[in-house]
């Protein structure tokens, strides 16, 4: 929050204090209605007067609570707005907090997607030597060490590689989402899977990625896969 920002201490009444007069008119005038029937001119015209006097009571009650209403409104406006900066404060730097851990989580994704990758060339380049090497010694008649070459590729294909997943910790989820980059605007189609996304519908091009798990390409697009960070207390 910043540091200009004045804190607010609002202190209210539990009830609003009494008029004790005016509620004594109002009492009064309450018994007189009760007790009011018309039968005659002179009824008639008492019971004109006593709704005259009970609008202008009416206008009484507003005027004397118009004062407290205002203070009350001004001084709940006054903490919602300080509840606002505040917030507003940690919110952002949640989303900051929150943007920053994605992004840490996605590199190593893609540091553990890679090495996994190049893990693998490396497998199928020695299962490839190992399968060479047993062809050429059973060419030579060396059945039992052509077979243990088979035996040596199959695990090597069978071998799990050694991934450096991120640990677990508690109090963050993470969940796909994908970031879509216009490349070229003029390459985009106008439909593609039944969906009209010209002009460029990014919301359009976003429902499409998540339908085909990242796996749609469009032309003048580029659809990259992302971490979405969930911070929770």
């Amino acid at each position: 929050m910043n540091e200009n920002t004045e804190i607010i201490t609002a202190t209210l009444p539990d009830t609003a204090p009494v008029n004790e007069e005016l509620q004594n008119e109002i009492t009064e005038l309450g018994t007189r209605t009760e007790e009011l029937r018309i039968t005659d001119q002179q009824s008639y015209e008492q019971a004109v007067e006593i709704g005259r006097e009970i609008t202008g009571k009416i206008k009484a009650v507003k005027e004397w609570f118009a004062p407290m209403k205002e203070a009350a409104h001004k001084a709940h406006k006054a903490v919602c707005d300080q509840e606002k900066a505040m917030l507003g404060d940690l919110e952002k730097n949640k989303k900051i907090i929150a943007r920053e851990v994605a992004r840490y989580a996605t590199e190593q994704d893609q540091i553990r997607q890679k090495a996994e990758t190049e893990a693998k060339i490396l497998r199928d380049q020695e299962r490839t030597a190992l399968l060479e090497k047993a062809a050429e010694l059973d060419a030579q008649g060396k059945t039992v060490e052509a077979e243990m070459m088979l035996t040596d590729a199959a695990l090597v294909e069978a071998a799990s590689p050694v991934t450096g997943a991120m640990q677990k910790t508690e109090g963050v989820q993470f969940r796909e989402d994908y970031e879509i980059e216009v490349e070229n605007a003029h390459l985009v189609p106008c439909v593609i899977m039944g969906v009209e996304i010209r002009p460029v519908d990014l919301a359009a091009v976003k429902k499409l990625a998540k339908a085909t798990n990242g796996e749609i390409k469009i032309p003048g697009i580029r659809i990259r896969k992302v971490k979405t960070a969930i911070i929770k207390s």
